[in-house]
């Protein structure tokens, strides 16, 4: 069996590791003690296809594959872990539900610049209350007219607070694991950044707490199956082992 890298793969470690050695750890310090986002770092990512890597070219992406995504992140990483975490939670955390789950206009809508990396894309799942079990959620979600209407806070959330989209989760039933899905976008009625983290390490990656406080967001925004957003969520993190 040959495990070498294909061109393509060798091409990707190389743009990468070009970028990395140009860009990223010339300024690692800098960014690290004042914990500022690099929106330099992400600018030029996203120019990159750095936030899509796997995402069809339909879709805005690179279309490659998972050892080349696998490959980039390990490359960026090399240069300081934010660059590999920021891309790590647009690719696997924000792009993958999207592409797996989505419907066509939702793609169009909100993968689309997140994969052409106009836009930076966040994931909301941990609470105050349920760390490792992610099920005893306690953010609500109930149908109003045209409207779901949120209400909960939500913890480490990574790349929040700049990020235009967020892919968030709230219970929608009484049952256990009556969870659903939701693309919310960052400028909804109600959606706050309420705290960023002081981390002893990876302090160029903002790590927020979020509110959501009768936050309104539109009703087709609904992401995949009512009451399957547990089912979503682990399957997203499965896919995002391969950027941890």
């Amino acid at each position: 069996m040959d495990f070498a890298l294909t061109e393509t793969q060798e091409m990707t470690r190389r743009s990468v590791r070009g970028f990395v050695e140009q860009e990223v750890i010339p300024h690692s310090r800098a960014f690290d003690d004042s914990q500022e986002f690099p929106h330099a770092w992400a600018k030029k990512m996203g120019e990159l296809g750095l936030f899509g890597v796997f995402v069809p070219e339909k879709y805005g992406g690179s279309g490659l594959d998972s050892i080349s995504y696998a490959i980039t992140i390990e490359e960026l990483s090399r240069g300081d872990a934010s660059a590999g975490v920021i891309a790590a939670v647009c690719n696997g955390l924000v792009c993958e539900p999207l592409l797996r789950f989505g419907n066509e206009e939702q793609m169009r809508k909100y993968l689309v610049p997140v994969a052409r990396g106009e836009w930076i894309g966040a994931y909301a799942l941990t609470e105050p209350g349920s760390g490792s079990d992610a099920a005893a959620m306690r953010t609500t979600a109930e149908l109003e007219g045209d409207e779901w209407v949120l209400n909960g806070t939500k913890s480490f959330a990574t790349n929040a607070s700049v990020a235009r989209v967020v892919i968030g989760y709230a219970r929608t039933g009484q049952k256990k694991h009556e969870i659903s899905a939701f693309i919310i976008p960052t400028d909804a009625d109600g959606f706050s950044v309420l705290k960023k983290e002081d981390k002893m390490g990876i302090r160029a990656s903002d790590t927020v707490s979020l509110g959501f406080d009768h936050m309104r967001i539109p009703k087709e925004n609904l992401l995949g199956e009512l009451h399957k957003g547990f089912t979503i969520a682990m399957a997203t993190l499965d896919g995002g082992r391969i950027g941890i």
